[in-house]
């Protein structure tokens, strides 16, 4: 039980806090709207990707690393791979 107080006070503070900021609003409004983003994918997302909305869509992608980039060298020619990134983000 006081557990659950508490997250319920850390969940207040953090409505708070995003409703203060007009643009981060309005970023959590969509993304929770969207089919398969919870709350908390949303809030991460924000947390840890601030340049979300104000960079194309692929270098979101390889930012967070998951864009394939080619592995080529000479005549070496191996698969693209994901690699590299913000690994909290895809996690």
């Amino acid at each position: 039980a006081g557990l659950d107080a508490r997250i319920k006070a850390l969940e207040g503070q953090i409505a708070e806090v995003i409703r203060q900021a007009e643009d981060t609003a309005r970023d959590y409004t969509l993304m929770v709207s969207v089919p398969g983003v919870s709350k908390v994918g949303a809030l991460s997302l924000l947390a840890l990707l601030p340049e979300l909305g104000q960079r194309s869509p692929k270098a979101i992608a390889a930012l967070v690393g998951l864009a394939p980039f080619d592995n080529k060298s000479g005549k070496l020619n191996r698969r693209s791979q994901i690699q590299g990134g913000r690994s909290r983000v895809r996690r």
